[in-house]
């Protein structure tokens, strides 16, 4: 068992994803230092919030597939209603709009907040270790989010009409990856890859005038021209 702090965290979870809820109660029911308040299904926004009121928990783990701007709206009146409380999110994807909203989430009030991408949770110790940070006030970003949250730049167009894995495979393209070396970074079939890489180059081509000529370079360096590396895999402490 992973000890995280001696204080006890009161846990409330949202999760949309069955699976994901039976983890989550497997996994803290055998932590002494984390006690589950209440799970709640999908989108029930009115049983959370009975739930916070009932409860007050020192932390929400809002599980979602995709990360709406209503979501952030949502957390946003959460968090007046219980200023103290930290809140984990751990997403699959996300689009501009939410993005823009979450910084602003991000910068206000004095409780701790999180966002993590799912396939950047490696080691049960790092739930662990992020539940208790958002406990006591902390924020802390994916670093495959942070350059975007916390960057003046808007994400273009032609790129938000990708979606999560297809950036990501694009940023590991711009920084040289081959295509199986970006299977093996991804644990993804060489084949999925090449799906992949033929629709990112799809939607490239059909929103610029780019040529099928050295479309792989070409499509790196409008990448990193206004994304640096966003979509870094970000390495485990």
């Amino acid at each position: 068992m992973v000890q995280t702090n001696s204080k006890v965290i009161n846990l409330c979870i949202i999760e949309e994803l069955e699976i994901y809820r039976e983890f989550y109660k497997s996994l803290f029911n055998d932590n002494s230092h984390i006690k589950i308040m209440d799970t709640i299904h999908d989108h029930d926004y009115t049983a959370l919030r009975m739930a916070i009121v009932t409860h007050h928990p020192d932390a929400i783990l809002f599980g979602i597939k995709s990360l709406e701007q209503c979501i952030v709206k949502e957390l946003e009146d959460i968090r007046k209603r219980l200023p103290g409380m930290g809140i984990l999110l751990l997403i699959m994807n996300y689009n501009t709009d939410s993005i823009q909203y979450l910084k602003k989430l991000a910068a206000s009030g004095e409780s701790g907040i999180g966002v993590f991408f799912r396939y950047s949770l490696q080691r049960v110790d790092q739930l662990y270790k992020m539940l208790a940070s958002v406990s006591e006030g902390q924020i802390i970003i994916d670093p495959a989010l942070s350059g975007v949250i916390f960057s003046e730049k808007k994400i273009p167009a032609i790129l938000n009409k990708l979606t999560q894995r297809e950036l990501e495979i694009l940023g590991l393209i711009a920084k040289g990856y081959t295509n199986s070396a970006i299977g093996e970074a991804l644990y993804i079939d060489i084949k999925t890859v090449q799906h992949h890489i033929t629709n990112i180059y799809g939607k490239i081509l059909a929103e610029t005038d780019m040529k099928k000529k050295h479309l792989r370079v070409s499509a790196s360096r409008m990448y990193m021209e206004n994304m640096g590396n966003l979509m870094a895999v970000p390495a485990v402490d």
